[in-house]
């Protein structure tokens, strides 16, 4: 069996319209638009694939049958247009243009099914079969035209009068497709003798193809692009069968006297080269063209990384509101931004940002208002030009679920946010906040790819937000410990030296001395230098303050006469008094915030050759903190009066205690006194 060449571009055509209308009225059964174009789609599939049977099969099946059948899908073609046009337009007042032309429809199928009065016969071409126009054929063509002519005239009306950019750039869709139908009537043309193969299944291929995209994508790029796009398609849907049609040609001539019978074999290899050499055509067309084509998403692209470069680094939330502002009006050129943010304790969505956009900055929604309840259903943009189209439409509110009244209010509000499209920031399932995109200073309408970028920059937004959040809070947390630490440091700070200067007190010849030892140890530190006992320990040197403060805490237990004895003490008074480091490391033990001080207060009268008390430890035994406190405190005491000797001079102590380094003190400690000495730090 034998399957004409010139049947293949209808079978093609249509398995396209009957895709293109299932696919339609999926996406959305209940809009009354996807209906009509779904009736459109399957009127046109009836009379391409009418035209496959007659052009494929002409001397297996009833020619006058398949002619009948096609013509009848044909007759319903200009009312199917025209409906879908009107639906589109929401003209309601066509009705009864459509009842009438429903009426001059039927007349045409019955004339087509019982006289030849529309249909007088056929003829053979090249391709096939084809019918010849009857007497009443004029008057179809007739009618065509005014439908046609009557729908782009509608439409053209609405182009000129619409104030909203977003139905506008439709309007321009519908009126470039219905250029592309009129092309479709070149078809027409065999049916008055004409020799030429049908060219018209192409343009109204491209018609219908530009339609089912406005409708499934629902929001429109520029039209020179669309027509760009559709000029590849159609161009690669062209070459496609071309090829088919001279691979087969060329295998006719070549391979017929080797195959014999079995020709089948010549349009399956056909197809398989076609299969496999149409991949490669559409990826060197798109890939020469492409970036051209679609400057505008590489554009969104390198936005949508910059914004979330620039995001990501900010850590105050204020800075980063401002910065998203900036970003966004900037990069898109915007009549203004704001952000409306959700306030956890008013319980209401305020607005932290804007760049001139608001009539009213000090806006704000609760999570019950129409706008957020939306938006956090929806998960998606929305824009007030989609808004303004559902309340004038009964059909599309009740497909979306939405009451007219609130339609109203949202309308109401976006208009008082002056927003042309609301993006909805989401971090998970948690609506943090909206973006409020003003009009485009080029008064351009908002294409799917912007309401993508606008998508894609409220999630990035989002997740700044939440992480700003989470370091402000973790910021703020963190500044209100360290405020109380060092309130509560204070206050343990003046207590501890309430009680060391009581002890102090019970000595009248030692009377601040405790003072004067912590700020000497707290000299010496300064000019250690870097070493990893400090370096490790960030509280290193409040731990040091208060360990000096306490050095002597444990002459508590030290008698009165001992402590205000005028002479020198007794071997018997000598080990009391030495006991007094040991008291003050139990003393200290007993309470918990202060055990990582035992080691200074309980050994800062060991010595560095080991002969020191209270165990006799040397060199690096000795605790880090004992060795800086035993410097301090030997040097205080010698410039000390007792009644039993004069204090030293300031030069004569220092000179002892640089004689004593790696005897009584660590040498590292000496050389650190010593610069803090000769800086003028101790005095």
């Amino acid at each position: 069996m034998n399957i004409s060449l010139y049947s293949y571009p209808p079978l093609f055509s249509s398995i396209l319209f009957l895709i293109m209308g299932v696919f339609v009225i999926a996406n959305n059964y209940q809009s009354r638009i996807n209906q009509s174009f779904f009736f459109l789609s399957v009127t046109t599939f009836g009379w391409q694939f009418s035209w496959f049977l007659l052009f494929g099969f002409p001397k297996l099946l009833p020619v006058d049958l398949i002619i009948k059948i096609g013509y009848t899908w044909i007759t319903l073609l200009p009312i199917a247009y025209f409906y879908f046009a009107m639906c589109f337009l929401n003209l309601n007042e066509e009705s009864n243009v459509i009842r009438v032309a429903c009426g001059v429809s039927l007349v045409f199928i019955i004339l087509v099914w019982v006289s030849d009065f529309f249909v007088n016969g056929y003829s053979s071409n090249t391709w096939g079969y084809y019918p010849k126009a009857g007497f009443a054929h004029p008057l179809y063509l007739v009618f065509l035209f005014f439908l046609a002519v009557r729908g782009l005239f509608k439409a053209i009306i609405k182009l000129r009068d619409a104030d909203n950019p977003f139905f506008k750039n439709q309007l321009k869709y519908v009126v470039v497709a219905f250029g592309f139908y009129f092309l479709a009537a070149t078809d027409f043309a065999a049916n008055y003798g004409t020799k030429i193969y049908p060219p018209g299944f192409i343009f109204i291929s491209i018609s219908l193809f530009i339609i089912a995209y406005a409708i499934i994508k629902h929001r429109l790029m520029d039209i020179e692009v669309i027509i760009r796009e559709t000029a590849i398609f159609a161009g690669i849907f062209g070459f496609s069968i071309g090829l088919f049609i001279l691979a087969i040609a060329a295998g006719e001539q070549v391979l017929q006297p080797y195959i014999g019978q079995s020709r089948w074999i010549i349009p399956v290899f056909s197809l398989l080269l076609v299969t496999f050499a149409i991949r490669p055509i559409e990826k060197l067309v798109y890939s020469v063209v492409g970036k051209y084509l679609f400057r505008k998403k590489f554009e969104y692209q390198k936005t949508l990384q910059d914004a979330a470069e620039g995001m990501s680094k900010i850590r105050d939330p204020k800075k980063l509101l401002s910065l998203i502002t900036h970003i966004i009006s900037a990069k898109l050129k915007l009549t203004g931004v704001s952000v409306l943010l959700y306030d956890s304790k008013q319980e209401r969505y305020r607005m932290k940002a804007s760049r001139g956009n608001a009539k009213d900055k000090f806006i704000n929604l609760s999570p019950g208002n129409p706008l957020i309840s939306w938006l956090s259903e929806k998960k998606k943009p929305l824009t007030l030009e989609d808004v303004q189209k559902w309340t004038s439409n009964a059909l599309g509110r009740s497909s979306l679920g939405v009451l007219k009244s609130d339609l109203l209010q949202i309308k109401d509000r976006m208009q008082d946010l002056n927003a042309a499209v609301c993006a909805p920031c989401f971090f998970r399932d948690e609506l943090l906040g909206v973006l409020v995109l003003g009009e485009k200073k080029s008064g351009d309408f908002f294409s799917q790819d912007d309401l993508n970028l606008f998508d894609a920059l409220s999630g990035e937004a989002a997740i700044a937000l939440k992480n700003s959040q989470l370091y402000f809070e973790i910021d703020k947390k963190a500044n209100e410990l360290e405020a109380l630490y060092k309130r509560e440091h204070r206050l343990f700070m003046h207590a501890s030296i309430a009680f060391a200067a009581a002890i102090d007190a019970r000595d009248p010849y030692t009377h601040g001395h405790s003072e004067r030892v912590t700020n000497i140890s707290l000299a010496i530190l300064d000019y250690i230098g870097p070493v990893s006992e400090v370096d490790e320990n960030p509280l290193f040197r409040q731990r040091l303050q208060v360990a000096a403060v306490l050095h002597d805490v444990g002459k508590i237990g030290v008698p009165d006469n001992i402590l205000h004895k005028p002479s020198k003490l007794n071997p018997k008074e000598e080990k009391q008094m030495q006991a007094h480091p040991s008291v003050g490391a139990e003393v200290v033990s007993h309470i918990k915030g202060l055990r990582d001080l035992i080691g200074g207060i309980k050994y800062h009268h060991e010595r560095y050759d080991g002969k020191g008390y209270p165990e006799g430890l040397k060199s690096d035994q000795i605790p880090f903190m004992a060795r800086i406190i035993s410097v301090a405190d030997t040097y205080d005491a010698m410039t000390s009066s007792r009644p039993y000797r004069k204090g030293l001079d300031s030069m004569v102590a220092r000179e002892e205690i640089q004689k004593n380094a790696a005897a009584q003190f660590d040498p590292f400690m000496v050389a650190a006194f010593l610069k803090a000495f000769e800086e003028g730090k101790i005095k």
